[in-house]
């Protein structure tokens, strides 16, 4: 009996996920939240820009951030193509549809109904909709690509396939 125990804290041992990768999942994790409330307050401070000032001191102001934004997203990609990352080619990526989204805004407001400007100031719902998405996939994908490097069959099927060769 002692045995069977044994073999069973053995396997739950190597099933546990080590320190370092859920400390990358953390680290990933924080980096999105981070995103996601950095859009919220930046959406916020837009939509109360547009509601308490003029209609040209807010174009001015979304064409200021859209310049800036443009420059750290050429920028990011510059990085991300010089360091062969694909994190940061996803991150410059989301910059540049936040980019477009900020573009298209300060014409949406200026030109649309009550509608339509209303569904773009909830526009931060939705970015965080997708990075909370955005995590879980990334969550699940890491878990899953840890669980399966534990498998044997991989080393299994290769012995079998050495043993069965025809020469």
């Amino acid at each position: 009996m002692r045995k069977v125990e044994l073999m069973q804290e053995k396997i739950t041992m190597q099933r546990k996920i080590p320190n370092e990768i859920i400390e990358k999942l953390n680290n990933i994790t924080f980096k999105n939240l981070i995103a996601s409330i950095f859009i919220m307050i930046f959406f916020i401070i837009i939509n109360l820009i547009l509601i308490n000032k003029t209609t040209e001191f807010f174009t001015i102001t979304i064409k200021t951030f859209v310049i800036i934004f443009a420059i750290l997203d050429v920028f990011s990609f510059e990085m991300s193509y010089r360091k062969d990352k694909a994190d940061l080619t996803v991150y410059s990526i989301e910059l540049l549809c936040f980019n477009l989204l900020l573009l298209a805004i300060t014409y949406i407001y200026k030109y649309s109904n009550f509608k339509i400007i209303s569904f773009f100031m909830i526009s931060p719902v939705y970015f965080s909709i997708y990075y909370i998405a955005k995590i879980i996939f990334i969550h699940l994908f890491i878990i899953n690509k840890f669980r399966n490097s534990l498998s044997d069959i991989k080393e299994i099927l290769e012995e079998e396939k050495e043993k069965q060769s025809y020469i």
